[in-house]
């Protein structure tokens, strides 16, 4: 069952639901007794459902989670139980004796008054009672966060494991602040204080503190780092068992726990079963990427509305409708353009709005077809390119495309030979350049554009699917515009860009992922495809700037493009 459910962001908000809660309420664990899935709980199966690894040796990557609209779903839960399990780090849940949840902002507790003594009561006598009453005064909670800024391009690539450590270290430390309003609290209602007997700290001080607690027991004992030095450091001490880190069993069987919070001149005895109440409001709250979460929500609703009145068979009667529809379509794309210019940009951002908007995005027979091509694509970087001049690979290259135009690509077995040949030919040609990048190929581009024209004919035809044509020319030219950008990079950085000629040819290479990508095309990126196009986005801005001072040009104009960018795509929606 769990293979099937339907993984939306309202799962968060459900009334009196966490997001675990929602989906065990779909998919109850109880169902998965004496199977192979018994001990993982509904949100467990989800990752095992798409595969996604948190830890070990094969652990994945954050984009992992991203890989679908669904499976994205499931990162804001990944990122709550990494920081829970910081905040669990601290001793909060060992002074925890119950916690409630609470949807106001304020909280009524409960107090208990004892008026008469317990013992026995005489034949007809009243029994003593114990006054249970709602408390006078509400607690008002504190907030209690930490704003954790992180671009996926920056952490798209980090292994989960890894930032799971981050997330972590970032609870323990709401833990710790968190601690310390539990001491405040403890130390401010304390029942009863006893001094010390000297000027410093002595064991019989923690015996005459232990005998104070009657009806209570003293199992945890809170000192500072100081103290529990000190403590440690007595003679009586000498034969103690340590619990687990940070924590010692005195002798009489109280835990000694150093807590950084408290005081050197305070020491603390508490019955961790009666010690605290911790109240509660909502849980973590994260923000998603506002842009990307927009565009997608206005493409749905548009795509609806749209839908709805081409049905309409009164059209003539609301025929106003689609003008109005148009105007409110403009205005949206006006707002979005603010929110894509609101803050700088990078060359990341253009791809990863370009990945996430996608129309394509959630078009899983697409997806398949792409997969299915993958074993084509893979083994052509095994081809050996051909040697020769910069002149002569030219020639070839072209001899090789007027040849293909006479015999024509008449099926999938002659694309495919096509495909293959003309890659061969084309890493031939990324070889020379530094000679060819600011040549006339115009003759060669005009021929390989009714090469391609062909292969469409021939779906046009029959004898080919037009879902092999689409894919594989998609995957084909995908495939043509990273090997581009790659021989750019490694040209930059070996020094070959020499003349203005060439920085200025080179810089609008780059710029071609960017330009040339729509939504299609990286709808059938394959991953590693994706991940190559990501770490090329990353150094584009320095390529850039290399390039710029080649050609003698504002070395900072760059910086304005990828908002361009941006704007034209979000503009042609």
């Amino acid at each position: 069952m769990y293979q099937n459910l339907k993984l939306e962001k309202g799962l968060y908000h459900l009334t009196n639901k966490s997001f675990v809660q929602a989906l065990e309420a779909l998919d109850p664990s109880a169902q998965y007794a004496d199977t192979p899935l018994a001990g993982l709980d509904a949100y467990e199966r989800q990752l095992k459902r798409f595969d996604i690894r948190i830890s070990g040796a094969q652990c994945d990557r954050v984009e992992k989670f991203f890989t679908s609209t669904e499976s994205a779903v499931l990162f804001p839960e990944f990122v709550r139980r990494a920081v829970q399990q910081g905040i669990d780090a601290s001793m909060l849940s060992d002074l925890t004796a119950v916690e409630t949840h609470t949807d106001s902002s304020q909280y009524l507790g409960c107090t208990i008054t004892e008026t008469d003594a317990y013992g026995t009561v005489a034949q007809g006598a009243a029994m003593t009672s114990s006054t249970i009453l709602e408390a006078t005064t509400a607690l008002t909670l504190n907030k209690y966060g930490r704003l954790v800024k992180a671009s996926y391009e920056a952490v798209r690539r980090q292994r989960l494991d890894v930032f799971a450590v981050l997330l972590k270290s970032v609870g323990m430390q709401l833990g710790q602040a968190l601690m310390q309003q539990a001491i405040t609290t403890l130390t401010t209602t304390v029942g009863s204080t006893t001094a010390k007997a000297g000027s410093a700290l002595a064991y019989s001080d923690l015996a005459t503190l232990y005998g104070k607690f009657s009806t209570y027991d003293m199992n945890l004992l809170l000192v500072s780092p100081k103290n529990a030095a000190a403590i440690l450091a007595m003679s009586e001490m000498e034969d103690v068992v340590p619990v687990e880190q940070g924590q010692v069993r005195l002798p009489f069987g109280t835990i000694l726990c150093k807590v950084p919070q408290m005081s050197d001149t305070v020491i603390l005895g508490v019955d961790k079963n009666f010690a605290l109440e911790m109240v509660t409001g909502s849980n973590l709250i994260l923000e998603t990427d506002r842009l990307i979460e927009k565009v997608n929500d206005w493409q749905s609703l548009r795509d609806s509305v749209s839908a709805c009145v081409a049905k309409d068979t009164a059209n003539r009667i609301h025929a106003n409708y689609e003008s109005e529809i148009r105007g409110l379509h403009d205005s949206l794309r006006i707002e979005f353009t603010r929110l894509a210019l609101e803050k700088p940009r990078t060359f990341a951002d253009v791809l990863l709005i370009r990945e996430q908007t996608s129309q394509y995005r959630q078009d899983t027979e697409l997806m398949q077809s792409a997969a299915e091509a993958e074993p084509f694509f893979k083994p052509l970087d095994s081809v050996p390119t051909y040697k020769g001049s910069a002149n002569a690979v030219v020639e070839k290259y072209r001899m090789f495309l007027s040849k293909t135009l006479k015999s024509g690509i008449s099926g999938k077995s002659e694309m495919l030979a096509f495909i293959k040949e003309e890659d061969r030919l084309f890493r031939s040609f990324l070889s020379h350049l530094p000679e060819l990048a600011d040549a006339d190929l115009s003759a060669i581009t005009r021929e390989t554009e009714k090469c391609c024209l062909s292969i469409f004919q021939s779906a046009e035809n029959g004898r080919l699917s037009y879902r092999d044509a689409l894919v594989y020319t998609a995957r084909r030219t995908n495939r043509r515009i990273i090997l581009n950008a790659l021989a750019c990079r490694d040209d930059i950085n070996q020094g070959n860009v020499k003349t203005e000629a060439q920085a200025r040819a080179y810089v609008w290479m780059l710029l071609q992922p960017y330009v040339a990508l729509d939504g299609f095309s990286v709808a059938v990126l394959s991953d590693m495809e994706r991940t190559t196009l990501h770490a090329v986005a990353d150094r584009t801005p320095q390529m850039i700037a290399k390039l710029n001072k080649t050609a003698g040009t504002d070395s900072d104009q760059w910086q304005v493009l990828p908002g361009v960018l941006i704007k034209i795509m979000l503009t042609s929606i």
